[in-house]
């Protein structure tokens, strides 16, 4: 049985005066977006959502790094904790001062021997860095993307360090709120 309306004139189907069209058009809209979610859902466990992957070989250098520096091995464990999909953070040395309660020279120490380890490479940008992890060490994306570096990693900041983005970031809220309460009325 066809749900169109015969044009009996014609002799044809009008399916713009079919009254179930919309109903179809709502239930194929709802299995596309099954279809997506599962996709995506799949998409997420195929990417190790939320993990960090060590390579084997890299463990004992981990251990090692343990015994002869630790702080440094803090410090690493951190940066990954917090990097990217693409092995990449950025902060400042004076937010891994402040969260681990050492001096800059100690700081310095630790990233430096992080550095000449090959754990992780730095670049400078103003007053933080980028810190990229060594992704025959650690990863936290497909192992067909280790070989390419982006940067546009997650920025950590400290209170002290963002006082005058956290002031300007009430001011904005507050105007904001201004703007759409004026809107309302």
């Amino acid at each position: 049985m066809n749900s169109g309306i015969i044009n009996k004139e014609v002799g044809q189907l009008n399916f713009e005066s079919d009254p179930f069209r919309s109903f179809r058009e709502a239930n194929r809209k709802a299995r596309k977006q099954d279809f997506e979610m599962e996709e995506n859902e799949k998409e997420r466990r195929r990417k190790n959502y939320d993990f960090i992957q060590y390579q084997r070989d890299s463990v004992e250098l981990i251990i090692k790094m343990m015994d002869e520096n630790k702080l440094a091995a803090k410090v690493f464990m951190f940066l990954t904790k917090f990097m990217d999909h693409k092995n990449a953070i950025v902060c400042s040395s004076k937010t891994l001062e402040d969260y681990f309660s050492c001096s800059r020279t100690t700081m310095y120490r630790s990233i430096k021997y992080l550095e000449d380890n090959y754990f992780l490479i730095t670049a400078n940008i103003g007053t933080a860095r980028i810190f990229t992890m060594n992704p025959g060490v650690a990863w936290t994306t497909y192992a067909d993307k280790k070989a390419f570096c982006e940067f546009d990693g997650k920025v950590l900041m400290n209170k002290s360090e963002g006082k005058d983005f956290i002031v300007k970031a009430k001011k904005f809220k507050e105007v904001h709120l201004k703007e759409l309460s004026k809107n309302e009325d």
